[in-house]
């Protein structure tokens, strides 16, 4: 019991000594604060008797050297000495960026907005139409068409300028027609003068023609040229013959279709190129003088004027290649006159016979009205 009693009294003995030790702590910290506080008041006016190393133990966090002050120090000059510049904030990265939007928003707020031209509508509203209306709109389509179609092909058979010239031109036919009229004597050419036939016979051929169109570059000259002829056969060749060895006499026409190229000079003489394709249409019959029942080639004289006959017309020997160049000199203004060279090749002999048996050269005059 004694014991437990000797516990307690000393237990409590300790707990007041452990409250007056933290409340003469708490006095102490509260007059060296206060103390603290009245030297750097002192310090800052400048009427401490405190030396600096006292201060400077005192208050260790400033450490300033004093010196004596031998005379007075004005308001002005501590204001003057005491004023710093102010401090810079600091500013971090996110505040800089935060900043330019905020500029930046600011200024497209401001800005104009750009103007943009809508587009049209240019749609058509729908509308009721009656039957008779989309008939009438489908006729004209269709005839839209047509028109079109008959443009694309005027388009593509459009006729060349010279096409046009010779046969679309308003002046009537006959003004643009010219008459020909000309004489040529020829050599009929034969390859065998060696036998009974006679050596290349001359012919004196007349000829007419006209020249269609007459005012333009390239013209047509159809032409029909007329002479006779005396054959024989030979060698089962029909030849040109003598009058004294004749068989039969041909009558001829030269139907001759050439295309005609003019070059004008100074208006005063033309020169004309010519080429065409010739039909050299022969009518034979005996010959005056000769009787059927003379002896001939096959055995009579008909005899050899059927195989004659059949002759000229077969293996295309009546087709001729022709050609020629004249010089027209102007003597009035609806006559000239000049001379004229032509050749006429024998097509079907050459490819048939491999001769040119029948060949024709020519040198004459024209004459054009």
């Amino acid at each position: 019991m004694t014991v437990l009693k000797f516990r307690k009294l000393f237990f409590l003995t300790f707990l007041i000594s452990l409250f007056s030790v933290n409340v003469f702590s708490q006095e102490v910290e509260s007059g060296s604060v206060e103390v603290e506080s009245s030297v750097e008041n002192e310090i800052i006016s400048g009427e401490t008797s405190v030396p600096a190393e006292a201060v400077n133990e005192i208050v260790p966090e400033v450490s300033v050297e004093f010196e004596e002050i031998s005379e007075p120090v004005s308001e002005s000059q501590i204001t003057a000495e005491t004023d710093l510049p102010e401090e810079v904030p600091v500013v971090s990265e996110q505040t800089v960026v935060e900043n330019t939007v905020e500029e930046l928003s600011v200024i497209e707020e401001t800005k104009e907005p750009e103007k943009t031209e809508e587009p049209e509508d240019k749609r058509i509203p729908m509308q009721m139409k009656s039957i008779s209306e989309l008939n009438e709109e489908s006729a004209a389509d269709e005839q839209v068409l047509q028109d079109f179609s008959d443009l694309d092909k005027e388009e593509v058979h459009k006729n060349p300028a010279w096409y046009d010239e010779i046969f679309n031109s308003d002046i009537p036919f006959f003004n643009r027609l010219d008459f020909v009229f000309g004489f040529e004597p020829t050599i009929y050419m034969n390859a065998h003068p060696k036998t009974t036939s006679a050596p290349s016979p001359i012919v004196y051929p007349l000829y007419f023609g006209f020249n269609w169109p007459n005012d333009t570059f390239i013209s047509f000259e159809p032409s029909f040229k007329f002479f006779s002829t005396y054959y024989l056969v030979n060698n089962d060749m029909v030849l040109p013959a003598e009058i004294e060895n004749r068989t039969v006499n041909a009558y001829s026409c030269m139907f001759n279709i050439p295309v005609v190229f003019k070059f004008n000079f100074w208006n005063k003489f033309d020169v004309k190129l010519n080429s065409g394709i010739g039909f050299l249409i022969r009518i034979p019959s005996l010959a005056e003088g000769v009787s059927p029942d003379d002896s001939g080639y096959y055995g009579t004289a008909q005899d050899d004027y059927e195989y004659i006959k059949n002759w000229l017309v077969l293996s295309w020997r009546f087709l001729y290649l022709s050609g020629g160049v004249d010089c027209l000199f102007k003597i009035t203004d609806t006559l000239s006159m000049g001379p004229e060279f032509s050749m006429y090749l024998p097509l079907g002999t050459i490819f048939s016979d491999w001769t040119v048996d029948g060949m024709m050269v020519s040198v004459g005059v024209k004459i054009a009205f």
